[in-house]
C-alpha cells in the first residue's frame, strides 16, 4: 500500500528543478536591484517579495505571518505587484478539489464531502470518549484521514486558498493538517468577504478557528495576500483593520506597467521548498540595527504608531524587529543552494530588511489617507468629515470648509496643518484642493521622511574578485 494512497499528487522530480534553479540568491538580488527602475518601485517590489516568502515559510519562520494588502493607486486590479505576489505564493500545480480513486474517501464527490466531514468529526469525538489511551488508535487515525481527504475533494488543498473558499460556515477556516493558510484576494467576492470580516466579524480573523489534527477546533495561522483599490479601501475598513491587532500592512502601490518579472526557475524552487524549509520560529531581537538609517526609521514608526491602537502598534513593532532575522534566514538558505559567501548573504539580507522596513513605514504613513496615525482618535470623526467634504467638492476656500463643511474655524486650522503636512490637501492660492490617492501614493515614496537605503549587494559584488 502506498504511504499516502488517498493523495494522487505524483512525487516531485527534484532533479530537473535542481538543474534549473541555478542561483536562487542571485535571483532574489536581481528582483530587488535589477528590475525596478526607481526607488519607489524597488521598495514596493522588495517589500512584496520579502513578505510573500515570509508567508510561505509560515510558522517555521515566525509564530505569526504578516499580511500584505496592496492598495492600487491606479484604481485597478490586479497590478504588477499583485501579480508578483500571486506568482510567489500560489502553487504551480492545481490545488483545487480532487477526486480520489482509493483511500478513506475513495470515489467521493464534492457534493458528498461536507456530510462525510461532519460524520468523521462526530464519530471521532464519540470514539475518543471511550478510547482513554495515550496514543491515537488506528480507527481514529482513519477518521481523521477521511476528514482531510473529503475536505480535499470538496474544498481543495494547499497552503494558498482564495479567501471565499477558505472558510466554511460549519467547519471554520479550512487548511491542510499544518493549520496554516495564505488567503488570497483574487475576486470581487474575496475582497467583499475580507471587508465584511474586518468590519462586521473581526473574531473570524482574530480567533481564526477551524478543525485540525484530532478533529477539534484549533487556532489557525492565517495571513492575507492580495490587492484592493482605494475605492474599496474606505475609512471604516481601514479603521477596523488596525483594531484587529494583526501584523497587517496596506502598502500604497503606485507601480505601473506590465508584470514585474516571470517567476524564474530559481524562485520557483524557493517557493516550492519554503513551506517546509524551517523547523522552528525565530525570536526577534530587542532592537533594530544600530545605525543612523535604521534608527531614523524606528523613530518614524514609533511617532506614527503611538496614535494607533496599542495592539496594532505591538504587532508592527514586533514585525519590524523580525525583518532582519527573517531576511538573514532567507538569504542564508538561498545562499546554501547557490554556494554564495556569507558576505553576499548578509549584504542581500540587509537590502531586503531595509526596503522591507521602508515599506512598513510607508504603509503606516499611508494610513493617514483615512486620518489614522496623525489625528487623535477622539478627533478622527471630525477629520474624516473635513476630508470627505474636500474630496467631494473639489477646490474650496477655507470659509467654505467652515460654512458648508461644518468644521469650526479653530479646529479647521489644526486639521489643515496636518492635512497639508501629510499631502492630503494642497493649497492653491486661496483655495484648498484634496489630492487624489494616486498623487498621494506617488509623493509618499518621495518624501524626505523616507530616505532610500544603501545598496549593500552592489558594494559586495563590485569588489575585485567578487562573483558576478
Amino acid at each position: 500500500m502506498k504511504p499516502n494512497s488517498f493523495d494522487e499528487t505524483p512525487a516531485p522530480d527534484w532533479l530537473p528543478m535542481l538543474n534549473q534553479m541555478k542561483d536562487p540568491l542571485k535571483a532574489l538580488a536581481n528582483l530587488v536591484h535589477n528590475h525596478p527602475e526607481d526607488s519607489a518601485s524597488r521598495t514596493a517590489t522588495t517589500t512584496t517579495l520579502l513578505l510573500s516568502l515570509w508567508q510561505l515559510a509560515g510558522r517555521g519562520m515566525t509564530h505569526r505571518a504578516p499580511s500584505l494588502v496592496l492598495v492600487n493607486a491606479h484604481d485597478e486590479e490586479p497590478g504588477p505587484l499583485d501579480a508578483l505576489a500571486a506568482g510567489l505564493v500560489k502553487p504551480p500545480a492545481d490545488s483545487g478539489p480532487r477526486l480520489h480513486k482509493d483511500g478513506p474517501f475513495a470515489h467521493g464527490t464534492p457534493e458528498k464531502a461536507p456530510k462525510a466531514m461532519t460524520g468523521a468529526i462526530l464519530r471521532y469525538q464519540e470514539r475518543r470518549k471511550h478510547a482513554n489511551l495515550p496514543w491515537v488508535p488506528p480507527e481514529l487515525q482513519m477518521l481523521e484521514a477521511r476528514f482531510f481527504a473529503a475536505q480535499q475533494t470538496g474544498f481543495g488543498s494547499g497552503r494558498t486558498r482564495p479567501y471565499t473558499k477558505a472558510r466554511h460556515e460549519h467547519f471554520g477556516w479550512m487548511t491542510d493538517r499544518d493549520c496554516q493558510a495564505i488567503l488570497r484576494l483574487e475576486s470581487a467576492d474575496d475582497r467583499a468577504m475580507f471587508r465584511e470580516h474586518v468590519v462586521r466579524a473581526p473574531r473570524y480573523l482574530q480567533e481564526a478557528l477551524g478543525y485540525g489534527p484530532g478533529l477539534k477546533p484549533v487556532s489557525k495561522q492565517l495571513c492575507v495576500s492580495g490587492s484592493i483599490t482605494p475605492t474599496q479601501w474606505d475609512a471604516e475598513f481601514a479603521g477596523r483593520a488596525v483594531e484587529l491587532g494583526m501584523p497587517l500592512l496596506f502598502l500604497p502601490d503606485a507601480v505601473r506597467g506590465p508584470d514585474i518579472a516571470p517567476i524564474s526557475p530559481a524562485l520557483g524552487f524557493m517557493t516550492a521548498m519554503l513551506p517546509k524549509a524551517f523547523d522552528e520560529p525565530l525570536e526577534e531581537p530587542t532592537n533594530l540595527i544600530a545605525n543612523k538609517w535604521f534608527t531614523h526609521y524606528g523613530e518614524v514608526l514609533r511617532t506614527r504608531l503611538r496614535m494607533l491602537p496599542n495592539e496594532y502598534e505591538y504587532a508592527l513593532q514586533r514585525m519590524a524587529r523580525q525583518l532582519l532575522p527573517v531576511s538573514l534566514r532567507l538569504t542564508a538558505w538561498a545562499g546554501h543552494w547557490s554556494g554564495a559567501s556569507a558576505e553576499e548573504c548578509d549584504a542581500l539580507a540587509h537590502d531586503l530588511c531595509a526596503h522591507g522596513l521602508r515599506g512598513m513605514a510607508i504603509s503606516v504613513a499611508g494610513l493617514s489617507w483615512h486620518g489614522l496615525g496623525i489625528i487623535p482618535e477622539h478627533n478622527r470623526a471630525v477629520a474624516l468629515k473635513a476630508l470627505d467634504y474636500l474630496r467631494r467638492n473639489g477646490p474650496v476656500s477655507k470659509s467654505d470648509l467652515t460654512r458648508y463643511g461644518k468644521v469650526e474655524k479653530a479646529v479647521r486650522e489644526i486639521l489643515l496643518e496636518r492635512f497639508v503636512a501629510e499631502d492630503l490637501v494642497r493649497v492653491e492660492g486661496k483655495m484648498l484642493a484634496a489630492t487624489t490617492y494616486e498623487e498621494f501614493a506617488t509623493a509618499l515614496y518621495a518624501r524626505k521622511e523616507f530616505p532610500e537605503p544603501a545598496n549593500h549587494w552592489k558594494r559586495v559584488t563590485d569588489k575585485p574578485g567578487a562573483a558576478a
